[in-house]
């Protein structure tokens, strides 16, 4: 599902919803407000990549292992509404990895991740969670590649 939102307090942005972490399936897809449709409300929520309307970029993909930091003086997020997190309030690179530090990260059902971000300007970063730490795999060239492999601590995915 194509999920546009437009927070009075945030940025504009558009992003894509796999509909099955919301319950639904191919038999079984929301229909118009109805209460078997209740679920499709929380689909802003579970965004797996993004584009707000300053054209920074989020995209989600798992990853064989992930070594959060935790702070019991953070509010944990998930995954997907860190997502949101970035696409409401990140117009760079710099700004998402800023407010994901600000947070501790949840892996829902112990799939971990790592996200690619970029942003409108071609700066990008792969953001990892390595070593009890947030690490950014940034680059040099014109463009980056992710790929569900660590990148962090000369973990070469260009080749």
């Amino acid at each position: 599902m194509q999920v546009f939102t437009a927070p009075d307090n945030g940025y504009k942005s558009v992003s894509t919803v796999n509909l099955s972490f919301a319950g639904y399936g191919e038999k079984n897809l929301p229909k118009g407000m109805s209460i078997d449709s209740f679920l499709a409300l929380a689909t802003p929520f579970l965004p797996f990549d993004g584009m707000n309307e300053k054209g920074l970029c989020i995209a989600l993909l798992a990853v064989p292992e992930a070594d959060a930091p935790y702070d019991s003086d953070k509010v944990t997020l998930n995954t997907t509404t860190a997502i949101r997190l970035v696409l409401d309030y990140a117009a760079s690179v710099e700004e998402a990895i800023q407010l994901l530090r600000n947070y501790n990260i949840y892996f829902s059902g112990e799939i971990y991740c790592h996200y690619l971000i970029a942003e409108a300007a071609g700066k990008s970063a792969i953001i990892e969670y390595y070593d009890g730490d947030i690490r950014a795999v940034e680059t040099n060239e014109d463009y980056q590649i992710a790929s569900n492999f660590i990148a962090y601590n000369g973990v070469n995915i260009e080749i």
